[in-house]
C-alpha cells in the first residue's frame, strides 16, 4: 500500500493547457472564433445569391415596360392676365390733386406777402373806425372789507379728537 492519499494522473498532451484558467479561456475563444468563421463560410456558400444576375428573356417583360420613355412636349405658359388695378389708385390721385392745390395756395400767399404795401386800398369806413377810440372802461368797484369779528361757531360739550392720517393713538388728557 502506498502512503500518499493523492496520486497524480498520467500526463496527457492537452492536459497542461486546460489546467490553467487563462489557457481554458484562450481555448474557448479560439473554438468560438473557428465556429464563427466556419459558419460564415458555410452560410455564404449555400445561401448566398450568385454575384452575376442571370440574363432574362426580353419576351418575358410586359409591353408597358418595353416601351421607350417619352416626355410630353413643353406646355406653353398661360397668358398673363391684365395687371390688377391698384385699389388705392383713386385715393392716391385725389391726394396728388390736393397736394397740387395746396402748393398753388402757398405760392399765392407768398406772392401776396411780397407785394408792395402801397397798393392796398383803404375803404372810408375802415378809416373812420380806426380813428375813433373806444370809450374808456370804468374801473371795477372795490370789494367791501369789514374788520368786525363775528361770533364763532358753538363749541361741543364733549372733547372731540380728529386723528391725523396714519395716527393710531389718541392724545393723553392733561
Amino acid at each position: 500500500m502506498r502512503g500518499a492519499t493523492f496520486s497524480q494522473p498520467p500526463p496527457r498532451p492537452w492536459h497542461p493547457v486546460t489546467q490553467l484558467r487563462v489557457g481554458r479561456l484562450i481555448l474557448l475563444a479560439m473554438g468560438t472564433l473557428a465556429l464563427l468563421i466556419g459558419g460564415a463560410i458555410w452560410l455564404l456558400s449555400t445561401q448566398a445569391r450568385p454575384l452575376t444576375t442571370p440574363m432574362t428573356d426580353s419576351t418575358a417583360w410586359p409591353a408597358w415596360l418595353k416601351q421607350a420613355q417619352t416626355y410630353p412636349a413643353a406646355v406653353p405658359d398661360p397668358p398673363k392676365a391684365a395687371p390688377v388695378p391698384d385699389p388705392n389708385a383713386a385715393i392716391l390721385a385725389k391726394l396728388a390733386a390736393l397736394q397740387a392745390q395746396l402748393e398753388e395756395q402757398r405760392q399765392a400767399i407768398e406772392a401776396l406777402k411780397k407785394r408792395p404795401s402801397g397798393t392796398t386800398i383803404v375803404q372810408p369806413q375802415q378809416g373812420q373806425a380806426a380813428q375813433s377810440t373806444p370809450p374808456p372802461k370804468a374801473p371795477a368797484p372795490m370789494l367791501f372789507v369789514a374788520h368786525d369779528v363775528k361770533e364763532a361757531s358753538p363749541k361741543p360739550a364733549a372733547t372731540e379728537y380728529t386723528l391725523a392720517p396714519g395716527a393710531t393713538k389718541l392724545p393723553r388728557k392733561p
